[in-house]
């Protein structure tokens, strides 16, 4: 087990854009989008695996088979108020995870299951307590991202109206180049899950 690390799975958005909870959406024929994510930080062997979803999809993710077996590791969070947007999910998450001796946690959003076990194994292997990781493809930054505790702390203070990444300005980055463009992927509308389902 990955002592002192935790993940943090954010998924309470509206997905108005793509009229459909893209925790639910198909990473393949067996498998969700939530089921691949919580999947691959099972594997990784995280300590914790927080979900934070809304009142409407809270059922039917605790419903999906995969999240039921890993109902010993996982704890699902609701999000009360999705429109007050992903730093007051992050809140909600970090109330219950600083109560734990998390260390470092990785922090990703619902809309990307396209990540692999060698991008968690370089981010932790490159983890430092006063920077935040970020995945870098031809110098963009995806995710998930590995925050050591001190900046947990900081988000967990801070106030739930700012943006997450405006909160981390206050930090340095770490940038790790990687050779898998995946970690850029942002699913919002139809057209682009369809693009990347026909393609995958």
């Amino acid at each position: 087990m990955k002592n002192y690390t935790s993940a943090i799975i954010l998924a309470a958005g509206e997905s108005k854009r793509m009229n459909f909870p893209k925790a639910l959406l198909k990473y393949n024929e067996n498998t969700t989008f939530i089921e691949k994510i919580a999947t691959e930080f099972n594997t990784f062997d995280v300590e914790n695996i927080f979900i934070v979803t809304n009142i409407t999809d809270n059922q039917n993710i605790k419903n999906l088979k995969i999240i039921a077996e890993l109902s010993g590791r996982i704890k699902i969070l609701i999000n009360n108020n999705p429109e007050l947007g992903r730093l007051h999910s992050l809140k909600i998450a970090l109330t219950e995870l600083l109560t734990t001796k998390t260390e470092y946690c990785f922090l990703h959003n619902v809309d990307n299951p396209y990540f692999e076990q060698d991008i968690l194994n370089i981010l932790f292997i490159n983890r430092e307590t006063d920077k935040y990781i970020v995945p870098s493809y031809n110098q963009k930054g995806g995710h998930p991202i590995l925050i050591p505790q001190k900046i947990l702390k900081y988000l967990s203070a801070s106030d739930a109206k700012n943006r997450i990444d405006e909160r981390l300005k206050n930090f340095s980055a770490k940038k790790i180049d990687m050779q898998n463009k995946n970690i850029l992927i942002n699913i919002n509308d139809p057209e682009t899950y369809k693009s990347l389902i026909i393609n995958k």
